[in-house]
């Protein structure tokens, strides 16, 4: 099973082995996670994206309680972290699965602070990344009965003196949920949105989805959101967001290809915009495309309305590639796409991390663009308008009067005539 836990490493801290000397001694930069846990920050990890950094803290922090809750089971979001899901939040409250006393535990988990950028920068140039506090969230064991568990190697712990700096190594075995129950657990705790993001992504794992195989892997993705909806009737009549977590399920998505296409979808279908097709195909031909001398190709739209011809697109920094090249070789394959699916009456919309901050503002941008869509084709069947504001009458409704007679008594009558 896939996790991203094991490249980090840890260190316990005491009396005798205070964090200002472990970091004089090794040279190294470290941050406290826990009481007495502290977390060693790689510098070529201060250099990766925010989004990294944060995930990598969210980690060590769950490593960092199961040296004092070492027979707990991680639930909810902090499983999806551990099996690599998507999650919206990256700071998320550690949540455990006793048989104790449910409740927040104190002390918090203490504020991160991570130094950015290069070393040889200065202190001015150089940003900082900081990570708020966070709650070690205790819940009991549910009534509908236990949850099934795996185990998952954890990230390094080093318990060294202070004269031995290395110390001693130890690889820790973390009790996870396994991934059909965390994905019941996160439709019922998590915020609507959150839980929607991370569902797409559940479902995609399980059922294997590959756009080039649309038949195979959509079946496939009804049979596991069939065994999601029967899972969930474990739940009793009347249970806290039993509702919720459903229609969470039924209308979750396997086509969505990163966190931003989830969370726009997220925003799709909420609105209750809900005549939407995810990697929807398009089939180019050679004789349909405007370089002329290219074969036919498929073309797949991130979210599409079909009827409307209404594309959107989330502009995501993963799919433009690495290097330089990478990058303009992917912009210059997205123009060409894009023109050519304008020329079949595509009208594409873009959206980039900041709109999805803003639902509200991107829905109205949606709404707005499927509301001139529909008012262009009306436009179109009726005609551009005349000289005097007049609307025309399409070519082939036109009509031109004649005159002729009435075969009954003989009077000249001018009539229209197609």
């Amino acid at each position: 099973m896939t996790t991203y836990i094991e490249h980090l490493h840890l260190a316990t801290t005491s009396r005798h082995r205070r964090l200002s000397a472990l970091k004089k001694q090794t040279g190294q930069y470290y941050a406290r996670v826990k009481r007495g846990v502290t977390w060693r920050i790689d510098p070529s990890a201060t250099q990766s994206e925010t989004w990294k950094i944060r995930n990598d803290a969210a980690l060590a922090r769950i490593a960092a309680t199961c040296l004092t809750h070492p027979h707990a089971t991680f639930i909810g979001p902090s499983a999806a972290l551990l099996h690599g899901l998507w999650c919206w939040d990256r700071s998320p409250d550690v949540h455990i699965l006793t048989h104790g006393r449910p409740g927040n535990e104190s002390p918090t988990l203490p504020r991160i602070e991570i130094r950015c950028g290069h070393p040889r920068r200065s202190p001015i140039e150089a940003s900082r990344i900081s990570i708020p506090a966070a709650r070690i969230m205790r819940h009991q064991v549910p009534a509908i009965g236990p949850i099934r568990t795996v185990r998952i190697r954890g990230s390094s712990i080093d318990r060294g003196r202070e004269s031995d700096v290395s110390g001693s190594r130890r690889r820790m075995l973390l009790r996870v949920a396994t991934l059909e129950d965390t994905l019941i657990l996160c439709a019922l705790t998590m915020p609507a949105s959150h839980a929607f993001v991370t569902l797409c992504d559940g479902m995609r794992r399980l059922s294997h989805f590959n756009k080039h195989h649309q038949d195979r892997s959509r079946k496939a993705e009804e049979r596991v959101r069939a065994a999601l909806v029967r899972q969930l009737s474990r739940f009793p009549r009347g249970h806290r967001n039993v509702a919720r977590a459903r229609w969470l399920i039924q209308h979750a998505d396997a086509g969505c290809e990163s966190i931003g296409e989830a969370m726009l979808l997220w925003i799709v279908r909420s609105r209750k915009l809900h005549a939407v097709r995810t990697q929807f195909e398009v089939h180019q031909r050679p004789a349909e495309s405007l370089a002329g001398a290219r074969p036919a190709s498929v073309y797949f739209i991130d979210i599409a309305f079909p009827r409307e011809k209404v594309a959107l697109e989330f502009d995501g920094r993963s799919k433009r590639g690495v290097s330089h090249s990478q990058i303009a070789h992917s912009y210059q394959s997205e123009g060409r796409r894009q023109r050519d699916l304008e020329a079949r009456g595509w009208v594409f919309e873009r959206f980039i991390w900041d709109d999805l901050h803003h639902p509200e503002h991107s829905a109205a941008r949606i709404e707005a663009r499927l509301r001139g869509t529909r008012v262009e084709s009306a436009d179109r069947r009726i005609g551009s308008p005349n000289r005097r504001g007049r609307p025309r009458a399409p070519a082939r409704d036109r009509c031109q009067r004649v005159e002729c007679r009435c075969p009954e008594c003989g009077a000249l009558l001018n009539v229209l005539a197609s």
